[in-house]
């Protein structure tokens, strides 16, 4: 399996588990600073799920803008150890494109997330 397809299968994994785990910490993060309710987050995400068949660029900024929140934030993603690494780095490279600074604080990983989602909402 090419790096993308494992990238693919780790984001597929990611994003079930927070359509599955809308109670949790790393939601209300995303509900508070992106002032949806849950209920919208929740249909953001389930379609975002719809979508990721479909659009390759989505799957790639969702995934690591998802990786960069989990690296740096208060959760962890469920990624293959090897896949790491990359991860990190492409995240890095997401964060220069919203204009994050190398600390990676929880809020501005958030609202790397936000502008993601209003992109793609």
């Amino acid at each position: 399996m090419g790096f993308f397809d494992s990238l693919v299968s780790a984001g597929r994994s990611a994003l079930k588990s927070a359509s599955d785990a809308m109670d949790k910490k790393i939601v209300d993060s995303w509900v508070k600073a992106s002032n949806l309710d849950r209920p919208r987050l929740s249909q953001i995400i389930h379609n975002s799920i719809e979508v990721w068949e479909k659009d390759r660029i989505f799957k790639l900024n969702f995934l690591l803008a998802l990786a960069a929140y989990h690296q740096y934030g208060s959760g962890s993603i469920n990624m293959p150890e090897e896949l790491k690494d990359n991860v990190v780095h492409r995240a890095r490279s997401l964060a220069t494109k919203f204009e994050l600074s190398d600390d990676y604080e929880e809020i501005k990983l958030v609202k790397a997330f936000q502008s993601l989602v209003k992109i793609y909402q």
